[in-house]
C-alpha cells in the first residue's frame, strides 16, 4: 500500500511539473519575451546621420515589435564592388568624429528609453576588423616570396628581389572626390626564410634532403652570397608581408589595415577605438542597452603565416615545416611524394586555423567577457578554417541566409530554398549555444527591389527555423536622416531586403515581427535534437552530411576529443544533447588520436556506423608511427573485416555496424526516424515539408513547415512520448488540442492539412485528454456568403492616388486605367456595408490580397492579414443580420510607384557605376540598375523638386518605365465562412 501511495504521489508530481512547464510555454508563446523579438541590421550610410532620424527610426522599430539593432556603418553609396561618398552638406557628420560618437551614444540612450538593445559591427564596413589605427606591422599578413633561377656551379653574389607585396585596390570611381583621400596604408615586408630548391620538370618529385637553407647567407639588405652547386636551382626569398587588406565598404577616412589574425594584441587597436570607446561612454551615462559587437564574414582576406609560425608549427605538429613551405605556395610542387605533401598542406591549414581560433577569435571573446559584452560571429566558409570549432568559441555564433527566390519574366516567384551559410545546428548541438542568430533575408537586387513583403520572407524564415536558426537580424533597415517627404529613402547600394520605417506596409509589420518572436521563443526552448554525429569534418568546407532520413550533425575534433562521452548507450555532451550513433564518412582519413577516442567511446557503449577508414593518417604528425597506429586501431575495431561484408560487431559495451547503407544501420539502432511525413501516394515522401525539433524538460515540440505552392494533406508520423498532441499557430497565437490521431507500435500518426507556406508547432507537453471526442484536426470550412457591392476606396494623394473612388467590383490596381491607382504605392482604405446571411459565420476570408491588410468589422479590429490562410476570425456576436460595416486597409509595395515615376524625366543624376555583368543591379537578372551619383541641390536645400510628377526618392533605381507592374490591392473575393 505504501508503495502504491508513493507511486501515485510521484505520478502526480510529474504531472504537476508537466502542467507547470506547459503553462509557462503557453504564456510566453502568446506574448513572447522581449529578448525573442527580431532585430535589424541598422545601416548608417556614411555621415548621413541625424538625431531626428535616429529617434524616428527607433520609435518606429519599437512600435512594430523590433527588439533591437545591430549598427552597420558604411559608405554613402556602395554599388559593389564600388564605394563612394556624396558631397558634404550642413549637418553631415564626419564618421568617427566626436560628433559621430555623440550620435552613437544618443542612439543608445534612445534605445534605453524605448526598451531596445544595441549591438554594432566592430569597425566600419561589413568586413571585418580594421581601421586607420592599424599600422602595417600589425596588419593582416601572408607568406609571400620572390623566386630567382640560377645554374651552378657558380659563385652567386647579388641582391635578391623582395617578396611580392599586394597593392591595395580602392574601388572608387575616378570622378569621385574620395579618390583624393585614398590613404597610404604603408607596407610590411619581413624576411623569414631563404631556400634553394632544385628545379624540376612538372610532375617530378623534389627530395627534401636536397633543399638547402640559405637564410644565414643573406644580409639585411637582401644580398645573397652563395657558392651554387651543380644544377639548376630556384632561390626562394620568403617573407611575411602585409596583405594590404582593409575594412570595407567604409567611409574613406575610416579605412585602414585589417589586423593581424595571429597577433592577439592587434585586435585592441580596433576594439579600443570604436567599441571600447562607445561602451565606456555609454556606461558613464548609465545606459544599459548596449549589449555587444560583431565581426562579420571572410571577405577581409586570409592570413596564412605569422611572426612565430615556424616555431608554433614545430610545437604543434612535431616537425619543421621550413623545407616544405614552397609546396604551400606552389600547389603543383611535390616534395618527397604526393601523399606526404598533401598531409603537410593539411597540417598547415590546421595550424593556421588553431592560431586564428586562439589569437583572433579567442581574443575577441575574451574582450567581450572582460567588458561584460557579447561577441557575435558569423562563422562561415570563404577561407580554409575550422569554422565549426571557431563557432564554438563565440557565445553568440550566427549564420547568414539570403532570399533565394526571384521573379521570372512573367512575374512569378522562382528559385530554390534558402541556403544557410554557417554552422547553425553544429553550434547549437555541439557547443550548447541556445541562440543561433542569422543575418537574415540578405538579397540580390533581382530578389528584392522593394518587393519583399512578409509573405515572401516567411518562406525563407520557416526554412531557417527548421535548420536551427532562432533569432533574426533583418538585413537591412536603412537609417534615414532627412525629411519624411523623401521616401522611401536611401539603401545599401542594391543589396538586401529593403527595410525601413518608410515601407508602405510598415504600419502592419508588427504582426510579422510577432510571428518571428513566437517562433524564436519556441525554437530557443529546451535542446536541439539530432539522431547521429557525422565525422570527420574537413577544414574549409561547409558541413557535409550523408544523404538519408536521419538527422545528422557534423562532429568536430575538439568536441570528440574533449567533450563527448557515453551514457546509457548514447553519445552525450555536457550541456545535455545526445546522439544515437557516430557515423564515419566513407573513405575519409582520420588522425589516430581521433580513432583511438572513437574506439574508447564504442567500448563504453556507443554505436559506430561505417566502414574502416584509410590506414593512412590525415596528418604527417608522428609519421610513420601514425600510420602504424591507425592500422592497429582499425584491426581492433573492425576485426579485419572488409568493407563489403555487412556486419554488426559487438565491441566492449558498444557495437560497430559496417558494410550496409547508413539508413539501414540507423534503423537497426533507433528504429524509424523520429518524425516523417506520409501521404497516400508515397508513404515515405511528402514534398516540401520540413521540421525542426526541440526537446523540452517535460515533452517535445516540432516546428512543421510546408514550403509548397499547393495545399497538402499529409500524416505526421512521430515517435510518441505519450502526451497530448496540440497545434500551436504562431501567426495568431492560437492553441488547440488535436484529437484525430492513431497510435501504433509506440508511434503517433496525426493527419494535417496545410496551405502553401503554412507552418505551425506540434506540441506534446500535457497529459492525454481521455474524455475528448475525436474530431477532424483541420475542419473543412464552408462559404456562407460573398461580400459584394460598391466599395468606397480612399487613397493617399501624397503618393498620387485619388482621395476617394468607388469600385463596382474588386480588382488589381495595376489593371486600373487611372494612373493614380495603376501606379499607386501605399495604403488604401476599402469600406462597404452589407447584411449578413448567417450571423454565426466565424471567418472572414479576403481571397487574394496584395500585400497586407488590416481588417475592421463593425468598429472592432480583427487583425492583420499577411499570409495564408488570408483570413481573420470573427468573434461570436459581432456580426449583425443588417447594417454591418467592413473596413479593410490594404498596403502594397513601393514597386509600382517607382515604375510610375520612371514615366517622367529624372530630377537627380543616376549612373551605372560599373556593376559587374552578373549583378547589373536591376529588378531582374537582366535589367541595369542605377545609383544616385550625387545629392541634388533641391534635396539638400529641402526645396520643391523640379519634376512634380515624381513622388519617390531613393539612392538606387531598380526599375525602368517598362518594368512589369506588381499585382496590388484587395482582389478578393471577400467571403464569410464557418
Amino acid at each position: 500500500m505504501k508503495r502504491s501511495v508513493s507511486f501515485i504521489i510521484s505520478i502526480l508530481l510529474f504531472l504537476t511539473g508537466v502542467v507547470s512547464a506547459s503553462s509557462d510555454l503557453e504564456q510566453h508563446f502568446v506574448k513572447p519575451p522581449a529578448d525573442c523579438r527580431p532585430h535589424v541590421l541598422w545601416q548608417w550610410l556614411g555621415g548621413m546621420v541625424s538625431r531626428e532620424g535616429i529617434t524616428k527610426d527607433l520609435e518606429a522599430m519599437a512600435a512594430q515589435g523590433i527588439g533591437g539593432t545591430m549598427i552597420m556603418v558604411m559608405s554613402d553609396q556602395q554599388p559593389w564592388p564600388y564605394v563612394f561618398s556624396y558631397r558634404d552638406y550642413p549637418g553631415k557628420v564626419k564618421v568617427l568624429s566626436d560628433e559621430w560618437f555623440d550620435l552613437m551614444n544618443f542612439a543608445i540612450g534612445e534605445s534605453d528609453r524605448l526598451g531596445l538593445e544595441v549591438r554594432l559591427f566592430i569597425c566600419t564596413g561589413w568586413s571585418h576588423t580594421g581601421g586607420p589605427w592599424v599600422p602595417a606591422e600589425k596588419s593582416l599578413k601572408r607568406l609571400s616570396y620572390s623566386k630567382k633561377t640560377v645554374e651552378g656551379p657558380i659563385s652567386f653574389d647579388a641582391v635578391l628581389e623582395k617578396a611580392y607585396v599586394p597593392t591595395p585596390s580602392f574601388s572608387i570611381p575616378e570622378w569621385n572626390k574620395d579618390r583624393k583621400k585614398i590613404p597610404d596604408l604603408g607596407t610590411f615586408n619581413k624576411d623569414m626564410l631563404v631556400l634553394a630548391v632544385p628545379e624540376t620538370k612538372p610532375g617530378e618529385i623534389i627530395d627534401p634532403d636536397k633543399i638547402i637553407v640559405l637564410t644565414d647567407k643573406m644580409d639585411a639588405n637582401g644580398r645573397l652570397v652563395w657558392n651554387v652547386p651543380e644544377g639548376k636551382w630556384n632561390i626562394w626569398r620568403m617573407a611575411l608581408v602585409t596583405a594590404n587588406s582593409f575594412n570595407h565598404p567604409a567611409d574613406i577616412e575610416t579605412v585602414g589595415h585589417e589586423v593581424d589574425r595571429m597577433d592577439p594584441d592587434a585586435i585592441r587597436l580596433v576594439y579600443d577605438n570604436i567599441v571600447g570607446r562607445i561602451n565606456k561612454e555609454a556606461k558613464q551615462k548609465g545606459y544599459t542597452s548596449f549589449k555587444g559587437f560583431e565581426n562579420d564574414s571572410y571577405e577581409a582576406g586570409y592570413q596564412d603565416f605569422g611572426n612565430d609560425f615556424i616555431e608554433e608549427f614545430q610545437k604543434r605538429r612535431g616537425y619543421d615545416c621550413s623545407l616544405w613551405l614552397p609546396a604551400w605556395k606552389d600547389n603543383n610542387m611535390v616534395i618527397r611524394d604526393q601523399e606526404l605533401t598533401n598531409r603537410f598542406r593539411w597540417d598547415m591549414q590546421r595550424t593556421i586555423s588553431e592560431l586564428y581560433a586562439e589569437r583572433f577569435h579567442g581574443k575577441l571573446q575574451q574582450l567581450a567577457d572582460e567588458n561584460n559584452l557579447e561577441w557575435l560571429l558569423e562563422p562561415y566558409f570563404g577561407i580554409p578554417l575550422d569554422w565549426q570549432s571557431i563557432a564554438g568559441i563565440s557565445k553568440k555564433p550566427g549564420v547568414e541566409f539570403w532570399v533565394r527566390s526571384h521573379l521570372d519574366q512573367h512575374g512569378k516567384r522562382q528559385g530554390p530554398p534558402s541556403d544557410i551559410i554557417g554552422t547553425s545546428m553544429e553550434a547549437s548541438s555541439l557547443y550548447g549555444r541556445n541562440v543561433i542568430w542569422a543575418e537574415a533575408f540578405t538579397a540580390e537586387p533581382y530578389q528584392s527591389a522593394w518587393r519583399n513583403d512578409p509573405w515572401i520572407l516567411k518562406d525563407e524564415a520557416d526554412y531557417a527555423l527548421t535548420k536551427g536558426v532562432n533569432q533574426f537580424y533583418i538585413h537591412g533597415f536603412y537609417h534615414n536622416a532627412f525629411s519624411d517627404k523623401y521616401q522611401p529613402g536611401f539603401t545599401m547600394g542594391y543589396f538586401g531586403t529593403q527595410y525601413c520605417r518608410y515601407l508602405t506596409w510598415w504600419p502592419f509589420a508588427g504582426a510579422w515581427h510577432n510571428y518571428l518572436a513566437r517562433c524564436n521563443y519556441m525554437m530557443q526552448a529546451g535542446l536541439p535534437v539530432a539522431d547521429a554525429l557525422v565525422y570527420p569534418t574537413k577544414i574549409s568546407s561547409m558541413p557535409t552530411l550523408i544523404e538519408g532520413r536521419y538527422r545528422q550533425v557534423c562532429l568536430t575534433d575538439d568536441v570528440l576529443l574533449e567533450k563527448l562521452s557515453v551514457r546509457d548507450g548514447k553519445l552525450v555532451l555536457p550541456h545535455g544533447t545526445e546522439f544515437n550513433a557516430l557515423i564515419l564518412k566513407e573513405g575519409e582519413r582520420l588522425r589516430p588520436e581521433a580513432l583511438a577516442k572513437i574506439r574508447d567511446l564504442v567500448a563504453q557503449g556507443a554505436t559506430l556506423i561505417g566502414n574502416p577508414p584509410p590506414v593512412q593518417s590525415l596528418s604527417m604528425e608522428n609519421y610513420p608511427e601514425c600510420d602504424e597506429r591507425m592500422q592497429r586501431l582499425i584491426s581492433e575495431l573492425w576485426f579485419g573485416l572488409s568493407a563489403t561484408s555487412a556486419s554488426d560487431i559487438q565491441f566492449g559495451k558498444g557495437r560497430v555496424l559496417s558494410g550496409m547503407p547508413v539508413d539501414a544501420a540507423m534503423e537497426k539502432v533507433m528504429g524509424l526516424p523520429e518524425l516523417f511525413f506520409q501521404s497516400t501516394g508515397d508513404p515515405w515522401e511528402v514534398k516540401d515539408m520540413l521540421y525542426g525539433q526541440r526537446k523540452l524538460s517535460q515533452g517535445d515540440l516540432y516546428f512543421i513547415s510546408h514550403r509548397g505552392r499547393e495545399k497538402v494533406k499529409a500524416k505526421v508520423n512521430i515517435k510518441w512520448n505519450g502526451l497530448q498532441p496540440e497545434w500551436w499557430n504562431a501567426v495568431n497565437g492560437e492553441r488547440r488540442e488535436l484529437t484525430e490521431y492513431d497510435v501504433f507500435d509506440g508511434r503517433i500518426i496525426i493527419p494535417v492539412e496545410m496551405l502553401p507556406r503554412e507552418s505551425g508547432f506540434l506540441v506534446f507537453t500535457k497529459p492525454i485528454s481521455e474524455k475528448t471526442v475525436r474530431t477532424p484536426n483541420f475542419r473543412k470550412k464552408e462559404e456562407v456568403q460573398q461580400i459584394e457591392g460598391k466599395w468606397n476606396v480612399s487613397f493617399d494623394p501624397r503618393w498620387g492616388g485619388p482621395k476617394q473612388v468607388v469600385f463596382d467590383k474588386l480588382h488589381d490596381w495595376a489593371e486600373n486605367p487611372d494612373k493614380g491607382i495603376k501606379y499607386y504605392s501605399g495604403i488604401a482604405k476599402y469600406k462597404i456595408s452589407f447584411n449578413a446571411a448567417d450571423v454565426s459565420a466565424s471567418i472572414l476570408d479576403l481571397g487574394i490580397v496584395k500585400n497586407m491588410a488590416r481588417v475592421i468589422l463593425n468598429g472592432k479590429e480583427l487583425g492583420i492579414v499577411w499570409c495564408t490562410p488570408w483570413q481573420v476570425q470573427v468573434p461570436q456576436g459581432l456580426l449583425k443580420s443588417q447594417g454591418n460595416t467592413l473596413e479593410i486597409e490594404v498596403a502594397n509595395t513601393w514597386a509600382n510607384r517607382m515604375i510610375g515615376d520612371e514615366q517622367y524625366p529624372d530630377d537627380a543624376e543616376y549612373i551605372n557605376p560599373g556593376t559587374p555583368g552578373d549583378r547589373p543591379g536591376g529588378y531582374d537578372k537582366y535589367t541595369q540598375g542605377y545609383g544616385l551619383k550625387e545629392l541634388p541641390d533641391w534635396f539638400i536645400k529641402n526645396k520643391r523638386r523640379p519634376v512634380k510628377d515624381r513622388y519617390t526618392f531613393t539612392s538606387w533605381k531598380f526599375y525602368n518605365k517598362d518594368s512589369p507592374l506588381q499585382q496590388s490591392g484587395l482582389i478578393g473575393p471577400v467571403t464569410l465562412q464557418k
